[in-house]
């Protein structure tokens, strides 16, 4: 299981925090995915990284943002 210590981003802003914490998620994902790749039967894992890679840019770069907390109910 990965832990993340909440020293590493308490003193950064919400923009830093989210680059930091995609960068480190997105390793520990990458990691997993690789190590135990030759379990998935149905998934081609390798080819997969680059899209994970290509979707956490994208959340890291603020193109994609959860809308839901701006909704009004």
């Amino acid at each position: 299981d990965q832990m993340l210590t909440i020293d590493k981003y308490d003193d950064l802003s919400e923009d830093e925090t989210r680059k930091a914490l995609c960068d480190d998620i997105f390793l520990y994902f990458k990691d997993v995915i690789l190590k135990y790749k030759d379990r998935f039967l149905d998934f081609n894992a390798v080819a997969f990284i680059p899209l994970l890679e290509e979707r956490f840019g994208d959340i890291k770069n603020g193109k994609l943002i959860n809308t839901r907390k701006y909704e009004q109910r």
